[in-house]
């Protein structure tokens, strides 16, 4: 197993891949664009609503500490209050982004297109941001001190893949969630090289992530598709 401490490498420039000069290469900008479009089209044509503000690059490809395994974050900035039960939105925008990203294998110059939805209110914690759709920088990133880092060896690491072991399916939502939470929160207190976010990375160069998410997603169309029949039976008997 790879340990971290070979993913945190820090660069003297951005990804060349990505930017040139500072500035995001336009073909790149316009194609991460269309993506995050055919997303929030996805939700609209099924009637979801959803407020757009912007589209933000974010993480390792926004800052100096990429690797060939980093993902591209496109952090899809929204209102969510839209006059429906914030629960249901959230379950709603959830369950057509699985939907999504298991119909589509999203590839940009090698990199992994990973999309979020995240509420204009919540403040994203990265190193830097950069808008898609006004094609500027809303915080230009830092560069960092490189750090040898071995984070199978913490406490909090062995913690998180002992729970991971003996998780149920119906309880990979809530892991996933606390394993985010957990991320933000140690981005906010102690940057990229907080225990928190280190568990995350190596949750996800692992593959333990997209098992998570894999899992939930069936679990969750399982739910669906049982409510539904529910619902059809309901519906025959009146």
């Amino acid at each position: 197993m790879r340990l971290l401490k070979e993913l945190f490498e820090v660069h003297k420039e951005l990804n060349p891949q990505l930017f040139e000069e500072n500035k995001l290469k336009n073909e790149i900008r316009l194609r991460l664009v269309e993506i995050a479009d055919m997303f929030v089209e996805s939700l609209q044509e099924d009637n979801i609503p959803i407020k757009v503000y912007d589209y933000w690059l974010v993480g390792s490809n926004a800052a100096y500490n990429y690797t060939a395994e980093s993902d591209i974050d496109v952090h899809i900035i929204v209102d969510m209050e839209q006059g429906v039960n914030p629960v249901i939105l959230k379950l709603l925008y959830d369950y057509v982004k699985s939907s999504f990203n298991d119909k589509y294998d999203i590839i940009v110059k090698g990199h992994e297109v990973e999309l979020y939805l995240e509420d204009i209110k919540s403040g994203a914690v990265t190193n830097g941001i950069y808008s898609l759709k006004q094609d500027k920088w809303i915080k230009v990133p830092e560069k960092q001190d490189p750090r040898v880092v071995e984070i199978e060896d913490t406490e909090i690491y062995k913690d998180t893949f002992e729970k991971y072991n003996s998780l149920k399916d119906e309880d990979c939502e809530q892991f996933l969630d606390d394993l985010y939470i957990m991320r933000k929160i140690s981005l906010a207190n102690d940057g990229e090289f907080g225990e928190g976010n280190l568990v995350f990375k190596q949750f996800r160069n692992t593959g333990y992530l997209q098992d998570l998410k894999d899992r939930k997603y069936k679990f969750k169309s399982k739910c669906y598709f049982s409510f539904f029949l529910r619902l059809f039976e309901e519906i025959l008997a009146l």
